[in-house]
């Protein structure tokens, strides 16, 4: 049977085409599930819903792991809640862009609303 740890140490050999990191590194890797004996699935997200490379990208997910020794069936679901963000990447890419390790918090109170504790940058952006 196939482990988590390899799992993931194929997903690391998938890279983004466009901004040439591997899936892993960019946390586009939510979970990795084994299921019963053979089968694998994988929930990621992409940057954006309508990302152009989308059909790419879940196609190299399932090369990668269907290339794994025992592994006879993979399937790659899609979330998008938790949405990206830039603070899911590696530390190391967030060092790169010059990102602070945590995602800041910034408190926004629209009317009618009780909980003003948001997060995330669509929340800073747009406010919902």
């Amino acid at each position: 049977m196939v482990s988590e740890d390899a799992v993931y140490q194929a997903l690391r050999s998938v890279i983004e085409p466009g901004l040439a990191e591997t899936v892993v590194d960019l946390g586009l890797v939510h979970r990795v599930r084994l299921q019963s004996p053979g089968r694998v699935t994988v929930e990621m997200t992409l940057p954006t819903p309508h990302y152009p490379r989308s059909l790419e990208i879940v196609q190299r997910v399932q090369q990668a792991v269907r290339a794994l020794p025992a592994v006879t069936q993979v399937e790659v679901r899609l979330v998008w809640d938790p949405p990206w963000t830039p603070y899911r990447m590696a530390g190391h890419l967030k060092v790169a862009l010059g990102l602070p390790e945590q995602e800041p918090i910034d408190s926004i109170q629209l009317p009618g609303q009780t909980d003003t504790a948001r997060r995330g940058w669509l929340h800073r952006l747009f406010g919902r």
